[in-house]
């Protein structure tokens, strides 16, 4: 029998940056991992 795992991915986009965080699919999972945290720099993005 295969065991299939689930991992869930979020993006929390704000202005100045973007936090990346995952949950596995689990019963009884109930905390967010943080995996990055991407400043964002606007010259890079045309704005100034």
């Amino acid at each position: 029998m295969n065991k299939h795992n689930i991992l869930f991915i979020g993006l929390d986009t704000h202005k100045e940056f973007v936090e990346v965080t995952y949950i596995e699919d689990q019963r009884g999972a109930q905390a967010l991992c943080p995996l990055a945290l991407v400043w964002v720099k606007h010259h890079d993005l045309g704005q100034a």
